[in-house]
């Protein structure tokens, strides 16, 4: 019976990530084909996400995690929002929706933490390498160009879910 309630555990502790990595791939997809990011949608993820750490928190009766999800959410959104002004336009506003959802989930599994503004800074730092990579595999390749419209949304999701493997493992 013990190893039911540890492997439930695990599984629920898992949950926030586990969801941005399925709905986001999802997402990711439609980015992908329509250069869009649905704010019916990006909503609902939202949702979904925060009511998965609220039941996380209150199972754990840990509220510091919930905390800094919140915190780093802000931290985030508010990184992207100064990203699509400077931008003109190169950066969609469902990229700056989109991650209130990466950084809700982001900031839970970074609760220790230092700097909410750091992890998010250096998120979003990680999202541009990403797709920086790809833009040179695909100009190298012939399939892109200096005008091509890149969806950002899947790089998005590749980095959050490499940040919160890369802390987990601190």
């Amino acid at each position: 019976m013990d190893i039911i309630i540890v492997v439930a555990g695990v599984l629920l502790y898992l949950l926030p990530i586990s969801i941005l990595t399925v709905y986001g791939s999802w997402l990711s997809i439609i980015d992908l084909r329509t250069h869009r990011l649905p704010n019916r949608d990006v909503a609902l993820l939202t949702v979904i996400i925060i009511s998965s750490e609220v039941l996380l928190s209150v199972v754990s009766g840990e509220v510091g995690a919930l905390k800094s999800a919140i915190v780093t959410a802000l931290m985030m959104t508010m990184v992207y929002a100064g990203l699509y002004l400077a931008s003109r336009g190169s950066l969609g506003m469902g990229d700056v929706k989109y991650s209130a959802a990466n950084g809700l989930v982001l900031g839970y599994y970074s609760a220790a933490s230092t700097s909410h503004l750091s992890v998010a800074v250096q998120c979003v730092l990680l999202t541009f390498v990403i797709g920086g990579i790809v833009a040179i595999i695909g100009m190298l390749t012939g399939k892109l160009n200096r005008k091509s419209r890149i969806a950002f949304g899947p790089f998005m999701t590749v980095a959050t879910v490499l940040m919160v493997a890369v802390s987990s493992l601190n």
